[in-house]
């Protein structure tokens, strides 16, 4: 088994029942008559689906590897009589969700019936040490980028160049404002003793600070804020809901799949001023969550949330 068949079959993606359900209205017919955008496609996990049901996919993500991963996976998707390259199914576009509808606008001149985040970082992302995602191998470096192709920034620079403040900030995004100002100070600290360069250089700051709670290892969450700074993830988040809802057709539904309470909480606000704003009905009063099943098969989903929203 090569290691691009093994990284397939590595990912699960989350809630695929559930997001299926929250566009399937009228079977389908809104999507039908536009198109679907999965706006974060990694590895096509949930854009098949879509496919499959000979439903046109414009597919977004940064990281071009995914891309290509994901291309294989939907032309094999593709329902006959389509031509085997998939153009009549599905388009592929490399770039940030943040910028959704310059994106959009620029490839496709139909109407967009529904869009899908999942926020989730893909297991190839993660199992890739030289990504520095993980801190399953410690020798690798802090990187952390989506797309190094276009991003300078890694996270050992921000580790580097960040005065206290600025690191207490960063950490607070995820982390308790007291135990964040800790960790910042004791990477001000130990970097005057050695560069942080490698996730095992940020362990072994981190790893005597925090305390182990239940089965989420106590590395976790430092890592999380930090993947979240050098990816600018919470700006492109409300850029990119914003830019999304603004190309979403009439009775087009957005639906976000977050896996922390810093973007659920994004989410959440923004649906809920559109909502007040009368610009959109939502669907989901609490997020749904993976099934018990769906747990056990991928602990991963154990923190998803899901929430669904329609435009006026």
């Amino acid at each position: 088994m090569g290691n691009q068949e093994k990284v397939r079959k590595s990912h699960e993606p989350v809630m695929v029942g559930e997001v299926l359900k929250a566009f399937e209205t009228d079977s389908f017919a809104h999507l039908k008559k536009t198109c679907f955008v999965d706006a974060t496609v990694g590895l096509g996990g949930h854009a098949k689906e879509f496919v499959k049901r000979n439903i046109f996919v414009i597919g977004i993500d940064a990281d071009p590897g995914s891309l290509e991963l994901a291309g294989e996976v939907l032309k094999k998707a593709c329902p006959i009589p389509h031509h085997l390259n998939g153009a009549e199914c599905f388009k592929l576009l490399h770039g940030n969700f943040s910028e959704i509808d310059t994106l959009i606008v620029k490839a496709y001149s139909g109407k967009v019936g529904g869009i899908l985040f999942d926020l989730g970082i893909s297991s190839r992302q993660l199992e890739d040490p030289e990504r520095g995602f993980s801190f399953q191998d410690s020798q690798f470096p802090l990187d952390m980028r989506i797309d190094p192709s276009t991003q300078s920034v890694k996270a050992s620079d921000l580790l580097a160049v960040l005065d206290g403040k600025k690191l207490k900030d960063l950490f607070s995004e995820v982390l308790l404002v007291n135990l964040a100002g800790i960790i910042a100070r004791e990477i001000v600290e130990k970097r005057l003793q050695k560069p942080i360069l490698t996730t095992g250089d940020f362990l072994e700051v981190i790893r005597p600070l925090i305390r182990k709670k239940g089965k989420i290892d106590s590395a976790t969450l430092p890592f999380l804020a930090l993947r979240m700074a050098v990816n600018s993830e919470k700006e492109n988040l409300i850029k990119g809901l914003e830019n999304a809802f603004e190309i979403l057709s009439p009775k087009g539904r957005l639906t976000v799949i977050s896996f922390h309470s810093g973007e659920d909480r994004v989410i959440k606000n923004f649906f809920r001023q559109m909502s007040s704003d009368a610009r959109a009905v939502l669907i989901t009063k609490k997020p749904a969550i993976p099934g018990q099943a769906e747990i056990l098969k991928n602990p991963r989903s154990r923190s998803a949330k899901m929430r669904i929203l329609e435009k006026i």
